[in-house]
């Protein structure tokens, strides 16, 4: 068949790459094919041994973040497709997500924290505070929570309790928290108003902006380690629009990116964003001894 750009295909001959997508058509007429398991491949454009998949059976949102110009020199080094990252994923912890090793390792800590969060930062007992104008017994459980595991580095931590030592700084952060946590606003407006709280007190990382949502809920939103983050999104050709200053565009696509992982691990059939950052941390090591 001739290719064309932007045509849905499968290689009946190795099937587990899954559908690929035509992103570009060069010079030489060979075609450049992103696959959602396989990556990216390059065929001729008139001869090859490709088959034309109908737009209904392509699920679109695993080729939203690919274009012709996402794989430049620096990022092709880094590329793996999520074939061989599963792989190495299963290398690491044979069972998958549900086996005892990587519960030991990975899971059951989380779990655990997430227990003590969802307790600790109730909706309740947080609005009986907020009202009684405690904030400081808010702080000290905010704390409690931050302490509890150890996802954030003792200099994050510090930056935290140092912004929280002043009563004003308290209630701000108190009512931006909770807003953040249950507010019924647009969520890009909640978090907009988090991390603009964050920046007043001195606590404006990547990690402390994200750890709450990560711990209270694990079904939905991701926890941010920068270089763990972007380096994963990299290995994906994934574009985060990563900057060290916060910023909504920047969390919405990596939210995006861990949903695209969520979906695309089909061999491994992740629970939530506590299994997803557990693979990126795992493929990350893969990189590193690569």
């Amino acid at each position: 068949m001739i290719l064309k750009k932007d045509q849905y295909v499968i290689n009946e001959k190795i099937p587990d790459w899954g559908i690929g997508k035509v992103i570009d058509i060069t010079n030489q007429d060979r075609a450049k094919i992103f696959f959602e398991y396989g990556g990216y491949r390059t065929f001729v454009r008139k001869k090859n041994s490709l088959t034309e998949v109908i737009h209904s059976e392509v699920n679109a949102n695993s080729f939203m973040h690919i274009n012709s110009d996402m794989m430049d020199e620096e990022k092709k080094i880094l590329y793996k497709d999520l074939l061989f990252l599963q792989k190495y994923f299963l290398q690491e912890f044979p069972d998958g997500f549900n086996g005892e090793k990587y519960h030991d390792i990975e899971r059951d800590h989380k779990d655990e924290g997430h227990a003590f969060a969802i307790d600790i930062l109730d909706q309740k007992s947080f609005e009986e505070h907020l009202h009684a104008e405690d904030y400081g017994k808010i702080t000290i459980q905010v704390l409690k929570v931050v302490n509890h595991l150890n996802l954030l580095f003792p200099n994050e931590k510090k930056a935290l309790k140092d912004g929280l030592k002043e009563e004003e700084n308290q209630k701000l952060f108190a009512q931006s928290l909770y807003g953040l946590l249950y507010g019924t606003g647009a969520f890009k407006d909640r978090f907009e108003e988090w991390i603009g709280t964050l920046a007043v007190i001195g606590a404006d990382k990547w990690t402390i902006a994200s750890y709450f949502l990560f711990i209270v809920y694990p079904e939905k939103y991701m926890f941010v380690k920068p270089t763990i983050t972007q380096v994963a999104a990299d290995m994906n050709a994934y574009p985060i629009a990563y900057t060290p200053n916060l910023n909504w565009n920047t969390y919405n696509k990596i939210l995006m990116f861990s949903e695209y992982l969520k979906q695309n691990l089909h061999k491994l059939e992740p629970k939530d964003m506590i299994d997803v950052q557990s693979f990126m941390w795992c493929i990350i090591k893969s990189a590193k001894e690569k």
